[in-house]
């Protein structure tokens, strides 16, 4: 149980002591997001009654193991105190930032680090895939509702909703906003415009 901004709020241990671990678990949160998915995949999986539990089961030993886990392993081997984590907070960083490359400098395996690298990269594409088709999939159920533009329900012989595919996709080019210096004002647009639609998305 590490401390958080304990120079900006003296003498308040326990208050900064509470500050870490939030911190940690706001960031821990990312990690389990996208096991909803199952969820999406129900309409159209076959002989849901039979696959679904057995995916659902599959789901939560790959968490127990991957997530839960890798956490314990890392928290074994990497000091809290280790400068080499606070790169996570500065404005640019890398894969340095990642618990498991430090750890692997820290047990002085020198490859490691590269198959860790390339886990990582194998990890955030298998991420995009994954959000293209459950961002296509919403919109072509919307579109199917009347919810949104009829022109997403189109699909081509395969079944995919190209049209909906497309527009998602587009949205992924917006990750070039963080070349530039000034990308935090486009990010704190669409927070903001999240925020001022979401009470709306209530009644959809």
């Amino acid at each position: 149980m590490g401390e958080y901004l304990a120079t900006q709020i003296p003498d308040r241990k326990s208050l900064t002591t509470f500050l870490g671990f939030w911190t940690t678990l706001i960031n821990a949160l990312f990690a389990y997001m996208g096991t909803e998915l199952i969820g999406v995949t129900v309409g159209e999986a076959q002989n849901p009654r039979k696959n679904i539990p057995i995916a659902i089961r599959r789901t939560f030993w790959r968490i127990l193991i991957f997530y839960v886990g890798g956490v314990f392993v890392i928290g074994l081997i990497v000091p809290r105190t280790d400068p080499t984590l606070f790169v996570a907070n500065a404005s640019k960083t890398g894969a340095a930032a990642s618990p498991f490359v430090v750890a692997t400098t820290l047990v002085g395996i020198k490859v490691l680090n590269h198959v860790i690298n390339g886990a990582i990269l194998i990890f955030v594409l298998s991420a995009a895939n994954s959000d293209l088709y459950i961002g296509s999939r919403t919109l072509y159920g919307l579109a199917v509702e009347g919810k949104a533009p009829a022109v997403f329900k189109r699909v081509n012989r395969l079944g995919v909703p190209y049209n909906a595919l497309i527009l998602c996709t587009a949205f992924c080019f917006l990750v070039y906003l963080n070349v530039s210096s000034s990308s935090q004002r486009g990010e704190t647009f669409f927070q903001c415009s999240l925020f001022i639609t979401k009470p709306s998305t209530r009644f959809l």
